[in-house]
């Protein structure tokens, strides 16, 4: 019998408020815990919120340590190689196997995988995009695997794109799109704004068209 797994959710960063608190210059609200927690509610996980980890190395091995006490732990932000970003040497610090941490698809580029103490860790991009896409790549088939499901991934169609679509990078990009059908045929449509800070073309797409390199 498979239960429901219980994941720790983390964000990073000294530019991160809670939801509630006065805005001011310089800091902007921690979107992505909320919105990876839906995730992983639809993903039939429990997700703990644990807060925010301020850009030291102390606060970063604090709270990973903190969520590692549950079955897997999320952290987004903190993931790619800058000066304050703490989360992959943290992970080695603490005993921590590194799987990979760098991923050829745009978004999503920094994400890792690790496991401590045997227990699944993800790193994910700070932009919100990138780190409900990465969950939608990486995380969502963990989760369902942990549970004793054996369809992972989501349903993958053939769609007659509506519009243009260019890919000129050098990585396969997901583009968020919108699918509607028409008989027996379906539809994509892009989603205008792509930027991997917009939380909202998400919410407006249903789907992810992969884009080839120089496509």
């Amino acid at each position: 019998v498979y239960r429901k797994p219980r994941v720790a959710v983390l964000a990073t960063g000294d530019e991160l408020l809670e939801v509630g608190a006065a805005p001011c210059p310089g800091k902007i609200i921690n979107s992505n815990s909320y919105s990876l927690a839906a995730q992983l509610l639809q993903a039939g996980g429990e997700p703990v919120l644990i807060g925010i980890a301020a850009d030291t190395r102390e606060a970063t091995r604090e709270k990973i340590a903190e969520g590692m006490q549950l079955d897997a732990l999320i952290i987004s932000g903190g993931a790619s190689v800058g000066d304050r970003d703490y989360v992959r040497e943290t992970i080695q610090e603490l005993q921590g196997k590194l799987y990979f941490s760098k991923v050829n698809m745009k978004p999503g580029k920094p994400a890792t995988f690790a496991t401590i103490g045997g227990k699944p860790v993800f790193a994910l991009p700070g932009n919100p995009v990138a780190a409900m896409v990465c969950f939608e790549m990486f995380v969502r088939p963990a989760i369902l695997k942990m549970q004793g499901h054996e369809q992972l991934m989501r349903p993958k169609i053939k769609a007659v794109l509506t519009g243009q679509a260019l890919n000129s990078g050098e990585r396969p990009h997901l583009v968020t799109v919108r699918v509607t059908s028409e008989g027996d045929i379906c539809k994509a449509s892009t989603i205008s704004n792509q930027s991997s800070a917009n939380l909202a073309s998400l919410t407006a797409g249903n789907g992810l068209l992969k884009l080839e390199p120089h496509s």
